[in-house]
């Protein structure tokens, strides 16, 4: 179990490597800067906040989101809480910090989880564009890696947990 554990470290590593260091360019240094903020609390809050206030066609929408987001985002506290993993940044050698650096734990991603929690209210109130609010989600995720913020594996918890607030949100209204 151990030898697995460490195998799975290992590629978590690498992957992070593989976009936080071989993927540097200006102009990705540029999106993914812009682009993380979609999964941001300002962002979020905002959005959801607006859907609510802004007329009955999208209160339903709204709300759905929210709870989404909120659901998500109690349970990406809980486990920084009870994971204590120390962002990458801090603990791999060449890892690049193109962003501010964060203070928190690394595990899971609560942007990725914002994003997606909101992406997969998206996707599922307008399933036409469902790829493209997907699509979004996943390069918010890819951004924290890209920034040295997280590691693949806090991005893949977090988008699940995300999708799945989404999905639950659905479920109860």
């Amino acid at each position: 179990m151990t030898r697995l554990i460490t195998r799975m470290a290992d590629v978590d590593a690498q992957l992070f490597y593989y976009f936080n260091v071989h993927k540097q360019n200006w102009l990705l240094d540029q999106i993914m800067k812009t682009v993380t903020h979609l999964g941001g609390a300002a962002f979020t809050v905002t959005f959801t906040i607006v859907l609510i206030t802004f007329g009955q066609s999208l209160m339903n929408f709204g709300v759905k989101a929210l709870i989404a987001l909120t659901g998500s985002h109690v349970l990406v506290q809980i486990l920084k809480f009870l994971v204590n993993r120390p962002r990458p940044f801090l603990v791999l050698p060449r890892a690049v910090l193109a962003s501010k650096p964060l203070k928190d734990y690394s595990f899971p991603s609560g942007h990725t989880a914002a994003a997606f929690s909101i992406a997969t209210v998206s996707a599922m109130t307008y399933f036409s564009y469902s790829p493209l609010f997907l699509l979004l989600a996943l390069i918010v995720g890819v951004s924290r890696v890209y920034l040295g913020l997280h590691y693949p594996s806090d991005v893949l918890v977090g988008s699940v947990l995300g999708a799945a607030g989404g999905f639950f949100s659905f479920l109860i209204l």
